[in-house]
Parts: structure tokens; sequence; C-alpha cells
């Protein structure tokens, strides 16, 4: 699986070097390596919690068979997983930025 890019424009104003000195320091920081553990267990938990209240609603509320709460479930997971990887990338990339802004102020 290729990493996905994003766009920073945050580094633009950094030369070259500058830019890959800070990539690799904020990729081999440990409170990077520390947000990125409590971040990956963000998508599952995330369809798992849609999907237990999208069952309960539709067996309390509705009196829907098994089935189709299964079915239910299953595609509130297939839209759950890609919503917390998006979400899991927002805050990875909102925290590059406050550690771009750190590094800058830092420097200068």
């Amino acid at each position: 699986m290729l990493p996905l890019t994003v766009a920073l424009p945050e580094l633009e104003q950094f030369p070259l070097e500058r830019r890959k000195a800070i990539i690799e320091s904020f990729n081999t920081s440990t409170e990077t390596a520390a947000l990125r553990e409590r971040l990956s267990k963000l998508p599952f938990r995330l369809a798992a919690v849609i999907v237990i209240v999208v069952i309960g609603v539709m067996v309390l509320i509705y009196d829907v068979g098994a089935w189709r709460c299964m079915l239910a479930g299953l595609l509130c997971f297939a839209f759950g997983v890609p919503l917390g990887l998006l979400i899991q990338m927002e805050l990875l990339r909102r925290a590059f930025r406050q550690y771009v802004q750190n590094r800058s102020t830092e420097s200068g």
C-alpha cells in the first residue's frame, strides 16, 4: 500500500534540506510515535461505535430482523473505517502543523 501524500503549505517557507530535516525529526520523535499508537485504533473503534448505535436503533426502535442488522453492521463498518482513517490523517496533519510551528519559533 502506498503512503498517502498530503500537501503541507507550512513547509513551503523552508529550503528543501530543512524540510527533509523537519519531516525526519517529526517521524522519529517519541511524541509522534505515541500519537500514532493512539490513533491507530481510531478507525476500528469509530466503526464499532457506529455499528453499535445503528444496530441498537434498528433492534430497539424498528424491531428489524437479525440478517438486516448484520448487513447494516457490515455497511456501517465499511463506512466507519475510511471515515476514521480520514480523521486520523487530519489529526496527524494538525500535529505536524503544530510541530512545524514549534520548530520554526525555536530556530527563529
